[in-house]
């Protein structure tokens, strides 16, 4: 939800004053939680998949 909340408060400033550097610097943020996101989540969740999916069969 956190991104969510950020990409809208992107939107908000940029149509209320379209300060372009702003918006930039918003963006970055978001770059960075989505880099954290996939760290923290995508990458566990990716190797529990591969290992079942290698895990020979009983």
């Amino acid at each position: 939800m956190d991104i969510a909340q950020q990409l809208k408060a992107i939107r908000v400033v940029f149509s209320e004053d379209g300060n372009c550097v702003l918006a930039i610097e918003g963006i970055d943020h978001i770059h960075h939680t989505l880099l954290a996101h996939f760290k923290d989540y995508d990458q566990q969740l990716e190797a529990y998949l591969i290992e079942a999916a290698l895990a020979p069969l009983p």
